[in-house]
């Protein structure tokens, strides 16, 4: 399995045969302040959300590493081997998480995630549904629902991820941005314009945010809109080169300042 061939367990001992994805992060430093779990998993979601899935991993193994049965660092883990196509890998993870936390709804749901991505829709449905019986106040469980429906090409995804909507916290930016990534793979652009655009609002100045709307805007043919969000992408970090880029691209191109000129005349 390369370079998930070992895991570091909670007492610090190595397992041969399981390596925590992202596991060679250096240890902090002793001058370097001691961080918790919750904040290396949220700098492991930032890192998801700008698709640099390997840190995102490194970030997510840090945060089980401080707290075993961190729930929201393993859902963040697996997610991201999802979206890297790394299925049997995101399978170990998640057969690891469901010993820690048998019980845990989402974890399960997770587990019927990977199996309705390797093209066990049933089997991901049964997860779902055991989850559900379990909680239903929990958004992920009801986001992770509507995936493997979507998956299975069966009815009601969008009502799933409109109660994750409605049941997640009312600061909880993350899962409409989630549900939006997950739409715009999917190539529904409308649906992502929809959730990316509610989270890019509640969350004005994250960048990755505005720029994943502005993209899907693009496929929309929402030129002006898009530049619009671009713009504001690449204002609120200049580092983000895929915006400063698309900006540029937009910008000078003169076939495309030629269409901006046709639909939006000054």
């Amino acid at each position: 399995m390369g370079r998930f061939s070992k895991l570091e367990t909670s007492t610090g001992e190595a397992q041969q045969g399981t390596e925590v994805p992202g596991s060679q992060l250096p240890s902090a430093s002793a001058n370097e302040p001691e961080y918790d779990a919750n904040y290396y998993c949220s700098l492991g979601f930032a890192q998801f959300l700008r698709a640099k899935y390997d840190k995102a991993l490194q970030l997510f193994s840090r945060a089980t590493q401080k707290e075993p049965a961190h729930v929201d660092a393993w859902t963040g883990e697996i997610l991201t081997l999802i979206a890297q196509r790394h299925y049997r890998e995101a399978n170990v993870w998640v057969s690891r998480a469901i010993e820690l936390l048998p019980e845990n709804p989402r974890i399960v749901s997770l587990q019927g995630l990977v199996f309705a991505h390797q093209g066990l829709c049933d089997r991901g449905l049964q997860c779902s549904d055991y989850a559900m019986t379990k909680s239903a106040s929990d958004p992920y469980v009801w986001f992770i629902r509507g995936q493997i429906l979507s998956l299975a090409e069966k009815p009601h995804a969008e009502f799933c991820m409109g109660k994750a909507l409605e049941v997640r916290r009312a600061d909880d930016w993350l899962i409409p941005a989630l549900i939006g990534l997950f739409y715009a793979e999917q190539k529904l652009y409308p649906r992502a314009e929809h959730y990316l655009l509610i989270a890019a609002k509640e969350n004005t100045v994250n960048a990755a945010l505005w720029f994943h709307l502005g993209k899907v805007q693009m496929r929309l043919s929402k030129w002006e809109t898009a530049r619009q969000n671009l713009e504001m992408a690449a204002r609120l970090e200049p580092e983000l080169r895929e915006a400063t880029q698309l900006v540029h691209t937009m910008k000078h191109s003169s076939w495309f300042a030629r269409l901006l000129a046709r639909f939006f005349p000054r």
